[in-house]
């Protein structure tokens, strides 16, 4: 495609058609750009170099800055690292240009779970629910466990205010339902 490019731009340089294939061969050869950092990153993630992950992401997101793949790629680096706030903008990023992101939603429910912000982690799984993916799959298993922990959580402060009435037998019937 490069020497077709180059064909039409040698052909009449000046040309309407040259100006075209000039654009479109910057196109080509930063979507090549971008398909090698995408590896670059992948590679030094797997390595455990995230400052190097996080560097190479970000030569794609000077491309091509709504990009929402460079934007979750960002995300799941900050999170390995355990900076949680960064992951969440950039997650947040991710899902305003791209609000179908079924991946990017379950990563935000997750990250949030981690911090014990559960209502906002039961929003983005069920925004990742229901969608024919893993993600999908994964995201109403977590909507199931935090369902059982807020019941657990109920059932644990009932009995806790009967101990503190002394009314043992209804602890005791709160902890066999």
């Amino acid at each position: 495609a490069k020497k077709e490019f180059e064909a039409v731009i040698g052909a009449a340089p000046g040309s309407d058609d040259a100006a075209r294939a000039r654009e479109r061969l910057l196109d080509v050869e930063n979507r090549i750009k971008v398909a090698g950092y995408f590896k670059q990153s992948s590679d030094y993630r797997e390595k455990k170099e995230l400052d190097a992950a996080l560097s190479v992401t970000l030569k794609i997101l000077a491309i091509e800055p709504e990009n929402a793949l460079a934007l979750y790629d960002m995300a799941v680096t900050y999170h390995i690292m355990e900076k949680k706030d960064e992951a969440i903008d950039f997650l947040k990023k991710a899902i305003k240009i791209n609000p179908d992101y079924t991946d990017a939603h379950f990563q935000l429910g997750a990250i949030y779970e981690l911090m014990g912000r559960n209502e906002e982690a039961v929003a983005e799984y069920e925004r990742a629910a229901g969608k024919d993916k893993e993600e999908s799959k994964k995201a109403e298993e977590r909507l199931e466990a935090l369902a059982r922990l807020k019941e657990a959580q109920g059932r644990s402060e009932r009995i806790k205010a009967f101990l503190a009435v002394g009314d043992m037998q209804s602890a005791l019937q709160e902890a066999e339902a």
